[in-house]
């Protein structure tokens, strides 16, 4: 979820967030009164869906002016501008019980072939 909290107009956003820095996408005016996903009334918002873990860098177009939102993670690109930059990161994996237990027994099988390898005696000076 992107937020604009600073008032305008308009607000779009373009980048590697939605398809490339030639695309731009129209952000979404919160008008209700309670919010909206996370944003505040007369606050712009875009829902973002689908990203693969990576980062992303983008821009805000505010009334038809490139801007950066300066309370979010910021980046220079290799021409010296600066993007706001959204990282999305892999989800946790979740092990079931049954999981645990068969990494562990895995666990042991490992440890059971490596005790077995050990050189023996004092073939190799132990």
């Amino acid at each position: 979820m992107l937020t604009w909290p600073y008032g305008g107009l308009s607000a779009e956003v373009s980048g590697e967030l939605v398809g490339g820095w030639t695309e731009r996408v129209a952000m979404k005016r919160c008008l209700k009164p309670d919010g909206c996903l996370g944003a505040s009334q007369g606050h712009f918002y875009l829902e973002l869906k689908g990203l693969h873990p990576g980062k992303y860098h983008y821009k805000y177009i505010i009334d038809n002016t490139w801007a950066t939102d300066d309370h979010q993670p910021q980046a220079l690109d290799s021409q010296g501008n600066w993007n706001n930059v959204l990282e999305v990161k892999p989800p946790p994996r979740i092990e079931t019980p049954e999981e645990q237990a068969h990494f562990a027994a895995l666990q042991a099988l490992c440890m059971a072939f490596e005790r077995k390898l050990r050189p023996v005696g004092s073939f190799f000076g132990s």
